[in-house]
Parts: structure tokens; sequence; C-alpha cells
């Protein structure tokens, strides 16, 4: 991105009046819903700079997004600074009060989507998706300022109001769902005590053919008898000093047991009764206890 003085053609939004100069952007031009937007690339050490979030003193009638929850930076910052060569942060998405000017490469085809996006920089840049990278980066910048000249992808959009902003808030968060922590599990190569779960799972007897790998819940007519979340945060649990450990414990336990004792009276296949031990099987359906019979093997 360059930073250059405007030319005498440049447009001023009123009512403010231009600085004079602006940002320079390498972007793609698209349309969704019948409106502009703009994609680029920007290097993180801008990101501070450009995206500054005081909206935290207004009342949520007033703001288009919710409010930095700060309990979530050290967690963020440290995915970025531990994983300098592996991490990975989604598209920002911004709404920009202020012109834009698009200066396309040619008239036709991928020519007239590609070019310069120009933006006065006197205008206003409000995060409408992306405020907690916003804020992680800028912490990850104050300790690692190499990564300063890489790029993150963010969306511009034209701000067309308070509405409009806190409309595309609601349309953004919508329709997201946080994924079972059982998958989370499994796809995680960088945690440790998340591969010793899968190399149980797959490789331990015990757990061998009955470990749900995607859910974190157990339906009652499963045929598995454990969550690979339960497995995880016992697993971690285990691996746990004394100290933390009973900080961890009604975590743990719940995730066990609750993955396999949810109203196990009315269970009848019998799938939890083998992971609650003998003596709690034998307080179950008799139907449970005929199950659990046949699926011990013979010696």
């Amino acid at each position: 991105m360059e930073i250059k003085a405007a030319t005498p053609a440049t447009r001023v939004v009123a009512p403010r009046t231009s600085t004079g100069f602006e940002y320079t952007f390498p972007a793609i031009r698209g349309i969704q819903a019948g409106r502009e937007y703009y994609v680029s690339m920007c290097p993180l050490r801008l990101i501070p700079k450009i995206f500054i979030f005081d909206e935290d003193e207004l009342s949520p009638e007033l703001r288009a997004q919710r409010i930095l929850n700060k309990g979530r930076l050290p967690a963020l910052t440290k995915y970025i600074l531990d994983n300098p060569g592996d991490y990975v942060f989604s598209a920002l998405t911004a709404s920009v009060d202020g012109d834009m000017e698009f200066d396309h490469l040619g008239s036709d085809g991928n020519a007239f989507r590609t070019g310069q996006l120009r933006i006065p920089m006197d205008s206003r840049f409000l995060i409408n998706d992306g405020q907690h990278r916003r804020a992680a980066i800028e912490h990850a910048l104050k300790e690692n300022p190499d990564i300063g000249n890489e790029t993150i992808a963010v969306v511009f959009f034209h701000d067309a109001g308070l509405a409009r902003s806190q409309q595309m808030f609601a349309d953004l968060n919508r329709h997201a769902v946080r994924p079972a922590r059982s998958i989370g599990v499994l796809y995680d190569h960088r945690d440790s005590e998340a591969q010793v779960a899968r190399t149980l799972a797959s490789q331990c007897k015990v757990f061998k053919g009955y470990v749900e790998m995607e859910k974190s819940t157990l339906s009652a007519r499963s045929r598995m008898m454990f969550t690979l979340s339960a497995l995880y945060y016992g697993t971690q649990s285990l691996f746990q000093g004394p100290g933390d450990r009973s900080r961890r414990r009604s975590r743990a336990g719940a995730g066990v047991l609750g993955a396999h004792r949810h109203d196990a009276s009315r269970v009848g296949d019998g799938s939890q009764a083998r992971a609650l031990g003998t003596r709690d099987a034998a307080r179950l359906h008799p139907q449970s206890r005929n199950r659990i019979a046949r699926s011990r093997p013979h010696r």
C-alpha cells in the first residue's frame, strides 16, 4: 500500500474537509446485493493505525459492534506469536465513512474488476467483523514488529449509515455456528494433548471403535460410548499437576460424565453403561445389562 497526495480531481465528502492525502490500496471490485465492495491486502502494521475502535463508552443503540472482550486478546495474541509461520486469520470487514474511488486497469473482464482503491485519509473506518483480530494484531506487533509486513485481507464496504452497519453486523453473525469441540480436537495437529486423545481413540483397545470423533454429545441410540472431546478433557486432567487438576476437575468430569450419563435411566441401548462400570450398569435397564454382557469378550 502506498500513500500519496490526492489529485485536484479528488472528491470531498461533506461535511468532512479533505486533508489532501489518501490511502491507495491494490484491490478487486465485486458486487453483492447490488452494492459495490472491494477486497484488498493490507499490511498488518497499518491495521491498528487505520482501524480505530473507540466505541466502548457508547450505548449499544449507538454502536455497530459489540464491546471488545479484552479477555480474549491474550489467547489470540499468543496464537500469533507462538505460530509465526503457521497462523491463519480470516478477512476483516469494514465500512468506510468517506469517499471511495476505484481506478480499474481496463474496461473489460478481469481488468475492469482489478485496480487501485483510493480513500481519503480523513475517512473513518468502522470494523463490522474482526475487532478482536485487529486488537490481537496490535498487541502482537508490539512484541514482534517483524510481522508488520505480512498482510491480512480486508473487505471494504461503503458506510451507508448506522442502521446499515448494525444490520451488517447482525447478518455477518446470524448464521455463525461454533464447531463441536470433538471435531476441533480431531483437526488440531498443534495441540499435543489432542494428539494423545486421537492416538488413544484410534489405537487403545479400550477406546478403539467406541469414540465419537465429530460430535461432542451422544444421542440415546448412539453405538459410541465416549466423545473425543471427553477423552481430550480427561487426558488433559491427567496431565495437569495437583493444583491445576482441582480447578479443571469439574469441567473434565462434566465433559466425561455428561457425554455418557445423560439421563441414563431412560437409555435402553446400554452404550453409556459400560463407561460407568459394572456397579452403575446394574442400575440400568435390563436390556442395557444384556447388551453389556454380550459386548464383553469371552475368556
